[in-house]
């Protein structure tokens, strides 16, 4: 859990690494994990986030997807859903409570 301290806010936000695709689908959790997740962000009532890495190394991955856990739906997500979220792995997060519920974490601009 991530807390803004200008406005109090809190977030959570839950970050793996994945090498590649198998059988083309993101394979970034398990059916249990998945509902531990789910659990823990409507008992804390906070949004939540995926943010994964995939491809190069952990330290340095060549694509990252911010991933609302409301639109993680399974364990294995296609590419379908998950490239909608695409970062640049390059740039900075922050926080902007305005934007829509799928934006809510956003990559700055530069």
């Amino acid at each position: 859990t991530i807390r803004y301290k200008p406005t109090d806010e809190k977030f959570a936000v839950e970050c793996k690494y994945r090498s590649y695709l198998y059988n083309d689908k993101l394979c970034w959790t398990t059916r249990e994990k998945l509902k531990d997740y789910r659990s823990f962000a409507q008992k804390n009532i906070i949004p939540t986030f995926i943010v994964i890495g995939l491809g190069g190394n952990p330290r340095n991955p060549e694509q990252m997807f911010c991933i609302p856990l409301e639109k993680a739906k399974y364990p294995e997500l296609y590419p379908s859903v998950f490239r909608k979220f695409e970062r640049d792995p390059r740039k900075s997060f922050f926080w902007n409570r305005y934007c829509s519920e799928t934006s809510l974490l956003r990559r700055i601009v530069q």
